[in-house]
């Protein structure tokens, strides 16, 4: 994918955020812009940054003064990014950067200023957290997001998030309404105070684990159990680039409730399919026209129909068990003319007599109709038409 790290003006060029791509494209315009920016910084560096998508930015200023930061453009969509480099170049952190803040702004640098251009429909919210989840479902790396409330969500079982504190501030872990806390076990209990806390009340509130660091620069690890799943985590003391509140989503759940719901609405249709079908013996028998049809055509065809009658509102065709090893033919009605008309139809299986029985349901009543399969000279046809009508058969 492109457009996701420009350099524009004089240097113009775009890059693909693929490592492999950009390392198989090595065109002028790429050795220039490394060039230009390793000017800027000819060392390289490492990068951690765990937060809002513009701090990253500011972030990478501080570490390299030289790099000018200009005023984003269009409307700056919340966004979170999750970066640990080691010993990468200033090219490679931005573009790192672009990678991570794909369909929602483009990383742009002119030759003296790198900015940030959001796009006008990237996603938001509870929108961004479905999208991540629909990546993490296709196999891709899911990430980071800000929920509308601003609260940072890392995506659970997607790594080992590194959640980053301010010294001596209650820095808020917040983990799934409902689940229940087991165990905390912090690796740091010296430098580092855990409580636990809640909103709500009853089976359906929300646990916190909240951790407040005593200095900054302090680093340990964090592992907290539940009714539901062990959460690992890595928790950083700064005094910059910090959040108060975080929080989790869950793929894996919202992937399993997508299916379920699936699921569920293909066994609601399956029911109401079974239950059309089941309702034909609903009616008395003297209400079922079962001598009203006749069938005209080759018996010898493997979808010739076996029995054709009405219920007063819809006509069923049944076909033989020989169909299912053929190809099934259409139904069209056919007017005075014998020219085709598209009707509406549904194709059912039963069981009768503990056989499938499979059904051509047609929504209303019909003087002719055919079934067809091919076109032309290759064309197979089978007429249905109402007794008391004259037989045209093309």
């Amino acid at each position: 994918m492109k457009k996701n790290f420009i350099f524009a003006g004089l240097i113009a060029a775009v890059f693909s955020i693929s490592p492999v791509l950009a390392a198989k494209s090595k065109s002028l315009d790429n050795v220039q812009a490394i060039e230009a920016l390793r000017t800027i910084a000819p060392d390289r560096f490492d990068f951690a940054y765990t937060g809002e998508l513009t701090g990253a930015l500011q972030k990478l200023k501080e570490i390299q003064p030289g790099l000018a930061i200009g005023r984003h453009q269009g409307k700056a969509v919340p966004i979170t990014v999750d970066l640990t480099l080691n010993q990468a170049s200033l090219y490679e952190t931005l573009k790192m950067i672009a990678q991570q803040a794909e369909g929602v702004a483009d990383v742009v640098w002119d030759g003296r200023t790198a900015f940030l251009r959001y796009n006008a429909s990237a996603p938001k919210g509870l929108d961004a957290v479905r999208l991540e989840a629909k990546k993490w479902q296709l196999g891709e790396n899911a990430q980071p997001v800000l929920s509308p409330e601003g609260v940072l969500l890392f995506p659970f079982g997607q790594g080992q998030p590194e959640i980053v504190c301010a010294p001596l501030r209650a820095c808020s872990i917040q983990l799934q309404q409902g689940e229940v806390i087991n165990n905390v076990i912090l690796g740091d209990t010296v430098r580092w105070i855990p409580a636990p806390a809640k909103t709500g009340e009853g089976p359906m509130a929300t646990p916190h684990v909240i951790v407040k660091p005593t200095d900054k620069g302090l680093t340990t690890n964090l592992l907290v159990t539940t009714n539901r799943r062990t959460y690992v985590m890595t928790l950083r003391s700064s005094d910059t680039n910090y959040s108060s509140v975080v929080g989790y989503y869950y793929p894996y759940d919202m992937v399993q409730n997508w299916q379920g719901e699936m699921e569920l609405a293909q066994r609601k249709a399956d029911e109401e399919s079974n239950r059309k079908v089941a309702d034909m013996p609903v009616v008395t028998i003297d209400q079922i026209n079962l001598d009203s049809y006749e069938i005209v055509g080759n018996k010898r065809l493997p979808w010739f129909p076996t029995r054709v009658f009405d219920d007063g509102t819809h006509v069923w065709i049944q076909m033989p068990a020989t169909m299912h090893s053929s190809e099934a033919p259409a139904l069209v009605v056919l007017d005075r003319s014998g020219e085709s008309q598209l009707v509406n139809y549904r194709v059912k299986n039963a069981k009768q007599g503990g056989q499938d029985v499979t059904y051509y349901i047609v929504d209303k009543l019909f003087e002719r109709a055919g079934l067809i399969i091919g076109v032309d000279r290759d064309q197979e046809k089978v007429e249905i038409v109402k007794k008391h009508v004259q037989n045209h058969t093309n």
